[in-house]
């Protein structure tokens, strides 16, 4: 069974529908139906939404593959744990940054990227164990 990973891909995919009403509602005060119309503020929201969703779907495979192998519920909620916490990091740090550099984006990127590779490591790992 895959409960870890269905508890961090649960609240995961609660924070990508909060961020799609973030898009939602900025297409709906500037009454933008498709498209961005060349405007940053529906370009940051609709970039932070789908860097969530890119990167999401890579770490979830990861993460039931490790859990099915038996990587350790203590690895498998500090990873989840980094996760939730980079994920808001990232988006806070598109808010305030408006797309440019911001410590926010850059330590959520970073984090993101970690629980990624780490768990790479560890089903590399686990496969050769």
């Amino acid at each position: 069974m895959l409960l870890i990973t269905g508890l961090y891909a649960a609240i995961t995919a609660i924070f990508a529908i909060l961020l799609g009403l973030w898009v939602a509602n900025i297409r709906g005060k500037q009454k933008i139906g498709v498209g961005d119309k060349g405007t940053l503020d529906m370009i940051v929201p609709m970039r932070t939404h789908a860097n969530l969703i890119e990167n999401t779907s890579l770490l979830f495979i990861l993460f039931a593959c490790a859990e099915l192998s038996g990587l350790g519920v203590v690895w498998l909620h500090l990873v989840g744990v980094i996760w939730l916490i980079a994920r808001p990091l990232h988006a806070w740090g598109m808010l305030k940054g408006r797309g440019r550099f911001h410590i926010g984006r850059f330590a959520g990127t970073i984090f993101s990227w970690g629980c990624i590779i780490a768990l790479a490591i560890a089903n590399i790992y686990l496969f050769l164990k």
